[in-house]
């Protein structure tokens, strides 16, 4: 799938706080574009020597979202 339009990394200076919440929001959106559309096939498929997939990363990133709202 090609990609129609890059999104800018956000740029926010109102603290440490606000800029790590701003950026971990667009990483989250860019892997759950990148999954958009998949087959379960593609999101198990591993690629890389680490051995993670796409549906690795969207797990991860659910269990971290998990941690931080209790």
């Amino acid at each position: 799938m090609a990609e129609e339009q890059r999104e800018p990394v956000p740029r926010n200076d109102s603290g440490e706080l606000d800029t790590a919440l701003a950026f971990l929001s667009f990483a989250r959106h860019c892997v759950l574009k990148k999954a958009d559309g998949l087959s379960d096939e593609q999101l198990r498929r591993v690629l890389v020597d680490s051995g993670t997939s796409i549906l690795g990363l969207v797990q991860h990133l659910t269990t971290g979202d998990r941690k931080s709202v209790v």
